[in-house]
């Protein structure tokens, strides 16, 4: 059996962390970022018990995630080990804080092997930058950081933290008392999140999961007629209202218990009891805006919700909208993602015989995301091909101290973004995450507009040996996307970017007299010239690499043209054809994509006018 307890702090307000949702409910894949922590300590069978600490507010919740010891902390960190320490029955005791997350477990056997030589075993990490204290420099090996986790005697730490002096560390308290402490050399991976952008120095940590998470509420109240009446946020114009602890609003309550449903925490009677005169006609409002407070500090972002009510009377047509915006401001969404339905009983039970509401609520939730992971790939055992997966959709950049195949060449293969060498500056770091944040939306742009390409262009053919072409080039053609085809077709051939520009531009003559020569341009309407830029233009390109289409007929230039006709009179010029080069057209062109009972619905014509059709225009029909 150890004689071993550890101590989790996770009892802080995060007033520094500069984000909605406390660092302690950070969520890392499912779990918050205490539990993850609590659970990657405790699986290293090293300890006789776990003991966290927790705000007031949160020890009800907590004791949902698994099977640890949950004391309530208090107003400082000495008092929330105070009152962890009341828990704790082995002769030694390790004390961390939740926010240093990525504590390696070999770490603690450190601690460990050395627990004999002092009442207190301190990790440390030595100074390199000159230090000034009260306008002194001195010396910097004099000067030591103060890490945690710490290994103390139990009965040691317990004298020392009687003293009224506050300390920021349990060496620091033990000493003052008498006691002892050895120091051992720390882990410079070894962060604490204390502010938003140390997160980008936790190598451990994982996106939240994109599992979306979905509760529900219901509720009930009777009429009262000497209320008024508030449902889903907005005031009823009837004559009667809910018979309630707090001012009744129904709706309200069932989405409170939808909310925390999805959250895994609990109901609203734990959070807002109705034995507790605080809550005595209180406005629901303002529980479930604490309620969405609580939401996102536990790491959770409302996707949508949605509200049926049950009711005889009154009529709520007029409301619904009026409730989804009051709901929604309250719930931080769309208007749209706040859904109220409202409908009878048809005169069944207590809502049909006119007694009161029932109101079912739905309510969708999501951990909220990383935009950016950073990775240290210089922790030993650390296994980051995985952390590099579960982030495939951020931008990883990886924090090295050396550069080798280990640390950088396979990581980027896997699928890391970057890497920057240790020690960096700060500015470098952000300059590196908005260029791949760009990036990234570029990548996200062009592959939108070249899957749209590729959906405008599928079906059309074109036979031209666009390895050979000569540049310039001219194409007359009656139907645009056969030049659009053959120019995209060779950019992607010559791997080439592509510039655009249109005669129906007024400045399209300057536009391209600023690119540089070797700029591959794609000009369009040549048709549309005006007769004094035509001279001037055909002597610019001479050098230049372009293609010029025109949707009409192309004369008197020096230049190469090709004309590109489409066999099947394609009538997306703005032409008016006859019904038979129409229905030859359609015939030709969906024959294969739908079966003859259908095509000659839609032509409105019988499957023998089909057939022939088919016959008088000499079209075949592959089987």
């Amino acid at each position: 059996m150890s004689d071993l307890t550890l101590i989790l702090l996770s009892a802080g307000n995060s007033s520094r962390f500069g984000m909605n949702v406390k660092k302690q409910w950070l969520r890392i894949d499912h779990n918050p970022l205490w539990q993850f922590v609590t659970k990657r300590l405790s699986s290293t069978g090293l300890f006789s018990d776990v003991i966290v600490t927790a705000h007031a507010d949160e020890v009800s919740f907590m004791k949902y995630y698994g099977d640890f010891t949950i004391v309530e902390g208090g107003r400082t960190r000495q008092e929330s080990l105070r009152n962890a320490l009341s828990a704790v029955k082995s002769k030694y005791v390790i004390v961390t804080d939740i926010a240093r997350a990525c504590i390696d477990p070999m770490f603690i056997r450190k601690l460990i092997d050395h627990r004999e030589k002092a009442d207190c075993i301190v990790p440390f990490l030595s100074m390199s930058d000159t230090v000034v204290y009260k306008d002194n420099t001195i010396e910097r090996s004099d000067v030591k950081r103060i890490q945690t986790p710490q290994l103390s005697n139990t009965e040691s730490l317990r004298a020392a933290l009687q003293s009224k002096t506050d300390y920021t560390d349990e060496s620091s308290a033990i000493v003052a008392n008498g006691g002892s402490r050895y120091f051992i050399e720390g882990h410079e991976d070894a962060h604490k999140i204390t502010y938003l952008s140390d997160l980008k120095a936790m190598p451990c940590l994982h996106k939240p999961s994109s599992d979306m998470l979905v509760g529900n509420g219901f509720d009930v109240h009777a009429f009262d007629k000497e209320s008024e009446m508030v449902l889903g946020g907005v005031n009823i114009d009837v004559d009667f209202g809910f018979k309630a602890h707090s001012d009744g609003d129904v709706a309200i309550h069932a989405l409170i218990d939808a909310l925390l449903g999805a959250a895994g925490m609990g109901d609203i009677g734990m959070l807002f009891p109705d034995t507790d005169n605080a809550y005595k006609n209180i406005d629901s409002k303002g529980l479930l805006r604490e309620t969405v407070v609580k939401i996102r500090q536990f790491g959770y972002e409302i996707v949508n919700a949605d509200v049926t009510i049950m009711a005889q009377v009154p009529r709520l047509d007029r409301y619904k909208i009026k409730m989804r915006k009051a709901l929604s401001a309250i719930l931080q969404i769309e208007p749209s993602r706040m859904n109220i339905k409202a409908t009878t009983t048809e005169k069944l039970g207590f809502v049909g015989r006119k007694e009161g509401v029932g109101v079912i609520a739905t309510a969708a939730l999501k951990g909220i995301p990383y935009d950016v992971v950073l990775l240290s790939t210089n922790i030993s055992g650390q296994d980051y091909y995985s952390v590099i997966e579960a982030y495939k959709d951020s931008v990883v950049i990886l924090m090295v101290s050396y550069i080798s195949n280990d640390t950088v060449s396979k990581p980027l293969d896997t699928g890391a973004k970057d890497y920057i060498l240790k020690p960096f500056m700060i500015e470098e770091l952000i300059r590196k995450i908005e260029h791949f944040q760009e990036f990234e939306a570029l990548k996200r742009q062009n592959k939108m507009y070249k899957d749209y390409l590729r959906h405008s262009l599928d079906g059309i053919k074109i036979e031209h040996d666009l390895e050979n072409i000569k540049l310039p080039l001219f194409i007359s053609s009656n139907f645009q996307k056969y030049t659009d085809l053959f120019v995209f077709s060779y950019a992607e051939l010559k791997s080439r970017p592509m510039s655009f520009v249109s005669f129906k531009n007024s400045n399209a003559l300057s536009e391209i007299a600023s690119l540089p020569k070797n700029t591959f341009v794609y000009i369009n309407d040549f048709q549309a010239i005006k007769k004094s830029d035509r001279r001037p233009f055909l002597d610019m390109i001479a050098d230049m690499d372009v293609i010029v289409s025109s949707s009409e007929s192309i004369e008197d230039v020096e230049y190469r043209v090709i004309e590109i006709k489409s066999d099947n009179n394609i009538f997306e010029q703005g032409d008016i054809l006859p019904i038979e080069d129409y229905v030859k057209y359609i015939v030709l062109n969906y024959q294969h994509k739908f079966p003859d009972t259908e095509l000659s619905k839609k032509l409105g014509i019988s499957r023998k006018s089909l057939w022939e059709k088919r016959k008088k225009y000499g079209i075949i029909k592959k089987k």
